[in-house]
Order: structure tokens, then sequence, then C-alpha cells
């Protein structure tokens, strides 16, 4: 039996692989006009307010943050914007 393995992308948005504090998701961010390199006033009042209206762990509204700016713009990421973050 010839099994060929798929080969799988690892992203560590979390910091559990990496020493970074503040996840890098500038891919999401800076295409919105935040800066999303390192941790900013804008980006942490715009998250605050995401986290008024929207409950869940402190990592599910993180995530939910970057996922509504997608959804209220009708938007994706490509595939070479992904691999930029």
């Amino acid at each position: 039996m010839n099994l060929e393995l798929e080969p799988i992308n690892i992203f560590d948005f979390d910091g559990t692989l990496t020493t970074e504090t503040w996840p890098k998701f500038w891919v999401w961010v800076e295409k919105y006009g935040y800066d999303g390199k390192k941790r900013n006033d804008e980006l942490e009042f715009a998250l605050a307010q995401y986290r008024k209206v929207n409950t869940g762990t402190d990592l599910e509204t993180f995530f939910g943050f970057f996922n509504s700016l997608l959804q209220k713009h009708n938007d994706t990421i490509t595939l070479e914007e992904l691999m930029n973050g």
C-alpha cells in the first residue's frame, strides 16, 4: 500500500510556538487600516469595542474580531496575503 501524505500548514496564531506576546495578524488588520505588527492603542481600542458586544473567551473574541473585519467588508484573505502573515 503506497500512502502519499498531504503536506499540512501549522499556524501559530496564539504564540504557543513563538516568543511573541501579541500574535501578528497584520494580514487582517493592515488590510483595514490597523497596524498589526505590535500592540497599539488603536487596535486595542477596536478589539475592546468588539468585546463590548461579543461574548466569549479572550481568544475567541480575538479571533472573532479579525473574522468580523472580513465579514464587515465582505472580503476574504488571499493565499498571498495569508502567506505574508
